[in-house]
Formats: C-alpha cells, sequence, structure tokens
C-alpha cells in the first residue's frame, strides 16, 4: 500500500510539473543535462533532469552554449532585447542590448553589443561590459597596433581602447592623426 501511494505522489507530482510546460525539448541539446522549455504563454527556460528549474521561463528565445561562446548563451527578452547566460542558468548580461555579436570577430575574448540606440560597448568572456555602448563603431583589435582598437564616437571622433575596455587614446582625433601616430 505504501507504494502504492508513494508511486501516485510521484504521478501526481510529475505531471504537475510537466503540466506548466507546453513542451519540454530534449535533453543535452542546450546544455548537458538540460531541456529547453517552452510554456502555454511561448516563453522559454531551462530545466534539469530533475524537472528543476535552471532558467526561469520568461525569455522568447534561448540560445545554445557555443553559438557566440562556449560558457555563454544567448537569451532575448518578450520585449526583444538581447542578454546572456552562463552554465549556471544566471544572467550575467541582462537583456538590454539590441544586438550580441560572437566572440572571437574583433577579440577572442570579447565581442561587440549594440544599444537600442545604435551605439556599441563591449563585453568580455565572462558576460561583464567593459564598454558601456557609447561609439558609433569598434574596430578590430590589433588593426592598428596589438592590443587596441580603434574607436569612433558620435561626433565622428576616434581613439584607441585597449582589450580593458579602457580608452588609451581619447576620441579627439582625426583617423590620419591616429594613423600617424602608429606608424
Amino acid at each position: 500500500m505504501k507504494k502504492i501511494v508513494s508511486l501516485s505522489v510521484f504521478v501526481c507530482l510529475n505531471f504537475f510539473v510537466n503540466a506548466q510546460y507546453k513542451k519540454i525539448y530534449s535533453y543535452g541539446d542546450y546544455h548537458k543535462d538540460w531541456a529547453l522549455v517552452k510554456t502555454d504563454s511561448r516563453t522559454y527556460g531551462l530545466i534539469d533532469q530533475n524537472k528543476k528549474q535552471i532558467v526561469a521561463p520568461i525569455y522568447s528565445k534561448i540560445g545554445k552554449f557555443g553559438e557566440i561562446h562556449p560558457d555563454l548563451a544567448v537569451v532575448k527578452s518578450i520585449t526583444g532585447l538581447y542578454g546572456l547566460i552562463n552554465k549556471s542558468g544566471n544572467l550575467v548580461t541582462p537583456a538590454e542590448y539590441d544586438k550580441i555579436e560572437a566572440f572571437g570577430k574583433i577579440h577572442s575574448d570579447l565581442t561587440v553589443v549594440k544599444s537600442v540606440t545604435g551605439l556599441y560597448g563591449l563585453i568580455n568572456g565572462k558576460g561583464e561590459q567593459i564598454t558601456r555602448p557609447v561609439y558609433l563603431k569598434i574596430g578590430k583589435f590589433g588593426e592598428i597596433k596589438k592590443d587596441l582598437a580603434l574607436v569612433e564616437n558620435y561626433t565622428h571622433g576616434f581613439g584607441m581602447i585597449n582589450t580593458d575596455g579602457k580608452e588609451i587614446m581619447p576620441t579627439t582625433y582625426t583617423l590620419n592623426e591616429i594613423k600617424a601616430k602608429y606608424r
């Protein structure tokens, strides 16, 4: 009798947990031992194999780990803005960006983010913002000088930033002045 009651409780609990999701996708597709879940309101989250919620189902999209960085995945809020979660399921970059590029395009452990105002900043491989989105353009590190990137501000002044996101040269120069300095 005790086994029947235990089994009944397990079945009811399992039904209740699964009932809150419209669909549970395959385990391991997004992260080892995790499954993407979809709610009736078409929002997504992540659960582990014990049905424990890892990422609340509040996003309109969740990318896979490794798509833009091995340890980070893109999430899209219901307002259409992007952020990043880590492999613990924690939001490490708030969903406040219009776009998040893949890591490695401008530097191996940095990526460019675009704000809703159309300006660009930088995020490191931990998901931390190291440069606020204040630039019209951010160049590739090392194109002009090793470990530096050319940046352009909204008044079309040029400067240089390092891999820590610090301005080494303020954005008060012309492009020709910067190129002449680093010949």
